[in-house]
């Protein structure tokens, strides 16, 4: 009999020891909080046949992302059916980045794909990639 009341009075201990010095309510505790992403593509004015730097800014809780799970940038054109689908690398603290070189002008889009903290975010960003300088588009 004392085993089972020792038993019950630990159970009871534990029990409500954790919830003790939570100030959250549990829908808090498990609200995803949302990924930031930036775009930047360097330099601004995208030329085809010139390498650009495309970089993914990460943040979370306004704090830069350092361990995200995967960051993907797709490129292609609206009516193209196969689009290029590259791996990002860490590149700055909260920063993933790629270089990579438009085959020719016309009218692009970039999508990231950012996979941290257990939320994904995704977004299209439109690119107008120029002619070279002195070059005839067709």
């Amino acid at each position: 009999m004392s085993k089972v009341l020792f038993g019950f009075m630990l159970l009871l201990i534990v029990w409500g020891g954790i919830g003790c010095g939570q100030n959250s309510t549990p829908e808090e505790r498990q609200k995803p909080v949302p990924v930031e992403v930036s775009l930047t593509i360097m330099p601004e004015s995208v030329k085809e046949k010139q390498p650009v730097k495309i970089s993914a800014r990460i943040t979370q809780k306004q704090r830069p992302v350092n361990d995200a799970e995967d960051v993907k940038f797709e490129i292609g054109q609206e009516n193209q059916e196969k689009k290029q689908m590259i791996a990002a690398k860490k590149t700055g603290d909260g920063v993933y980045s790629i270089t990579y070189t438009f085959d020719k002008a016309g009218q692009y889009y970039i999508m990231y794909h950012v996979n941290a903290g257990g939320m994904h975010n995704m977004n299209k960003v439109p690119v107008n990639v120029q002619p070279m300088s002195g070059a005839v588009q067709r």
